[in-house]
């Protein structure tokens, strides 16, 4: 009774499941078809039924049997949706194998034996069912645990190639920029280290594009195309340039600073009386224009040199010059004083040359090398050789004038008593003189002197017409007792050959002492002595008695 039941209910199961499995089989099928067009079966699924078949004679079977269980229902649907181990009616023909799929490189296939319990009470009659396959088929090993899925294939994931990106590198000025790692594109995420490198006499100023700033090195990400530019400055240099002396310095180009490399042209200008020397600092040597190469700051030197000039006195007739600074040389600009000294019985005349005029002393500016002529003349004014003018010559006090007689005195030596000559003094008053300290002396050639008068010494000159009075300074003496004729009888006559040749002052150089030799002494030296009322003495003339 209990086999009934359990017959009755799975017959039940079919015809619910039969529907269902069908349609799920025409699909599966389509899509098996589809996915595997080399799978194709031809079964024939027609059914055929005996009407003498015991199974419907026997109580409790259904006139309605399970048609192509074993085909349309997989084997293991059988032993899941229906009651396990119970009995089925068979075939007596062997199961067609169903082919096996290959399995996947990551599978492995475990064989399974099912179990079946055939039943050996029934023989049941199945229509006849044939199919061709395609392919080689292989036995189907059914499985008890779970339902038969086929596992589909892996779908193997294409590895993506990651992107790359390149670095474009700019440069303005002048240097170069390194990058670590060095490559012609990089994979998205790389850090690339960017070092910039400038060129000499460049100075690197900073990024921009893709970077920024001065940073160096500095690391770009390279999530993108990148560009990048590096800007290179030149580095800019000063010249100082000094001078030494007078002068000035020009530079070509001219400009307050020069790019790294730039040569510039020194050229030195002398001042007026000075001459170039020499460079010193950054700049050695003479040449004159020189160049010099700006890579870095440079100071330069330029020494100039005063140039030296000499000033040469010359002198026409019977003087002298001294010089105010005495050198051998001047520099350009300096000033010197030039004072004319005339000789006795000469006159300071003109200067000539470089400096004209008559002032003296007189100044000249040294502009070079310069020539300079002090012009002097004889004294033809005072004293007179010859009859007294009422004019004369103040001759002060240590002052020498030497005068030329034209006449010579005619020395004979043998105690002649005549007068040989007169000095006719200044008519201080209107009837007398006021005689003054004088000396006087007599050459033939200006070189050896012989004195035959001296008012001063207090020694009485006894071989004059004034023997008979005191020598002092300004002595009053009458024209009663003088040589000439009156209104100008001043003259101190004087017997040279009976002169005595006293001592002198050391002044009157070259005087001997003595008597005077014979012979004709053409030269006359007046002398006043310093030390009495410091008026020197007044000559009118001298004439020579013959």
């Amino acid at each position: 009774m209990k086999k009934i039941e359990t017959a009755q209910r799975d017959s039940l199961l079919v015809l619910i499941i039969l529907p269902v499995g069908i349609l799920l089989m025409l699909l599966v099928g389509q899509l098996a078809i589809r996915l595997s067009p080399e799978w194709q079966y031809d079964a024939d699924m027609r059914s055929y039924l005996d009407p003498d078949s015991d199974y419907l004679n026997q109580p409790g079977n259904s006139p309605i049997e399970p048609v192509l269980v074993d085909i349309l229902t997989p084997p293991s649907w059988i032993d899941v949706f229906l009651t396990p181990n119970a009995t089925y009616p068979t075939r007596t023909n062997s199961p067609t194998p169903s082919p096996t799929p290959t399995p996947l490189p990551s599978q492995t296939e475990i064989p399974v034996t099912p179990t079946f319990t055939p039943s050996p009470t029934r023989t049941i009659r199945y229509p006849t069912l044939t199919f061709t396959p395609t392919v080689t088929p292989t036995p189907f090993v059914p499985t008890r645990t779970s339902t038969p899925t086929r596992t589909p294939t892996a779908t193997r994931t294409p590895t993506a190639t990651p992107r790359r990106y390149t670095l474009t590198i700019n440069i303005v000025g002048n240097g170069t920029v390194t990058r670590n790692p060095n490559q012609a594109t990089y994979p998205a995420g790389a850090n690339v280290q960017l070092t910039a490198i400038p060129g000499p006499g460049w100075i690197f100023s900073g990024w921009s594009g893709a970077l920024s700033g001065p940073a160096n090195p500095a690391t770009v990400l390279m999530d993108g195309n990148k560009t990048v530019t590096a800007t290179f400055t030149q580095i800019q240099y000063t010249l100082t340039i000094n001078i030494g002396g007078s002068g000035t310095v020009t530079r070509n180009p001219n400009q307050a600073t020069y790019p790294a490399g730039t040569s510039v042209l020194l050229t030195a200008n002398a001042g007026t009386g000075w001459t170039f020397t020499g460079w010193s600092g950054d700049l050695s040597g003479s040449n004159n224009p020189d160049t010099i190469i700006m890579d870095g700051d440079k100071t330069v030197t330029a020494t100039f040199t005063a140039i030296q000039y000499t000033l040469t006195i010359n002198t026409a007739g019977s003087g002298t010059v001294t010089k105010n600074p005495d050198q051998a040389t001047y520099q350009y600009g300096d000033i010197v004083q030039l004072t004319a000294q005339a000789d006795t019985n000469w006159n300071f005349d003109s200067w000539s040359g470089d400096l004209s005029g008559s002032t003296n002393p007189e100044t000249i500016t040294i502009s070079g090398n310069q020539t300079v002529t002090a012009n002097f003349i004889v004294d033809t004014n005072e004293p007179d050789v010859g009859q007294p003018d009422g004019n004369y010559r103040q001759i002060n006090d240590g002052e020498i004038l030497v005068i030329d007689l034209g006449t010579a005195i005619e020395v004979i030596g043998d105690g002649e008593p005549n007068y040989d000559l007169v000095c006719y003094d200044y008519g201080y008053f209107p009837d007398a003189i006021a005689m003054d300290w004088t000396i006087l002396q007599i050459s033939t050639d200006q070189v050896n002197w012989y004195t035959i008068f001296y008012w001063g010494d207090y020694i009485q000159d006894n071989h004059s017409n004034v023997g008979g009075f005191t020598e002092n300074d300004n002595e009053v003496i009458l024209f009663d007792y003088l040589y000439g004729t009156l209104p100008l009888k001043t003259g101190i006559a004087i017997d040279v050959d009976n002169a005595p040749g006293v001592a002198v002052p050391g002044a009157l150089t070259n005087t001997i002492p003595g008597p005077v030799p014979p012979g004709s002494y053409r030269y006359l030296r007046i002398y006043a002595p310093p030390g009495g009322d410091g008026d020197g003495t007044g000559v009118d003339s001298i004439d020579v008695l013959t």
